[in-house]
């Protein structure tokens, strides 16, 4: 009995050893498998870890990008209402300067027809001159304006301050005494006298030996001879009007003579 016993113990422990072994290989297995697992979890927490990194990177770099182009979006829209402003402060330049243009324009064909007006009256007096004085010259001013006028290369400005100086011209004539030597008709002889222009009131003639005075007849137009009682107011006013003389009063026909001389008085 004790012989089986020890049989049975032998055998017992056999199988437990079997079962233990077996136990253990599987043990083995499983701890293998766990720690497979374990690596697996591992290996994927590491990748989950490095794409979340990664992430996290292109995030930031995502974020950093969004950032300048914001930046970029905010400049641009400044630059944008900046040169809008600049469009419409150019447009609204343009838009005066065709404005002043159109002025100018209008102003200019305005002054042309101005300046036409002008010259034609200038002339018509010109032309009508009762008193024959420095005729060659006052016309030779007159043909001039008339080519400046027709002339489109010369400004209307220079025009203008031509015509302006031809008048002032003209003006000056009224209230001037001047002395010429120069050739007169009088009568059927042609002599060379000192001609005195008062303004435009009237010439008189003199002889450089005072022998023969006269005066430019309006209503005839011609030289009249003066009676010689005038010769030493006539010599007189030459003298003042060539400044050898101080200016005081003299006494000579002023006027037309049509029959009845009306004297009157100058200085």
């Amino acid at each position: 009995m004790f012989r089986i016993k020890k049989q049975y113990q032998a055998a017992i422990i056999v199988c437990l050893f079997l079962v233990l072994i077996t136990q253990i290989a599987h043990a083995a297995t499983e701890v293998d498998q766990v720690q497979k697992n374990v690596d697996v979890a591992i290996d994927t927490l590491q990748e989950t870890q490095k794409q979340e990194d990664g992430w996290a990177d292109e995030e930031a770099s995502l974020t950093a990008k969004l950032k300048e182009k914001r930046q970029q979006q905010e400049l641009l829209t400044k630059q944008q209402e900046r040169l809008r402003k600049q469009i419409k402060l150019m447009q609204e330049r343009v838009m005066e300067s065709k404005r002043r243009v159109a002025e100018v324009e209008r102003i200019r064909l305005e002054m042309g027809g101005f300046l036409e007006e002008t010259f034609l009256r200038l002339q018509e007096q010109i032309n009508s001159e009762f008193l024959p004085f420095l005729t060659d010259e006052r016309q030779g001013r007159v043909k001039r304006l008339e080519e400046l006028l027709l002339d489109d290369t010369v400004s209307t400005a220079e025009k203008f301050r031509r015509i302006m100086e031809a008048l002032q011209i003209e003006a000056d004539y009224g209230r001037a005494m001047e002395v010429v030597r120069e050739p007169v008709l009088l009568g059927q002889d042609s002599l060379v006298m000192d001609v005195l222009r008062i303004g435009r009131l009237s010439l008189f003639s003199r002889t450089p030996d005072g022998t023969r005075i006269a005066v430019f007849d309006q209503a005839t137009g011609s030289w009249q001879p003066l009676p010689e009682s005038y010769g030493r107011s006539l010599r007189q006013a030459i003298e003042v009007a060539n400044k050898t003389r101080p200016v005081e009063i003299v006494h000579l026909p002023l006027g037309r003579i049509n029959g009845s001389s009306r004297t009157g008085g100058t200085q």
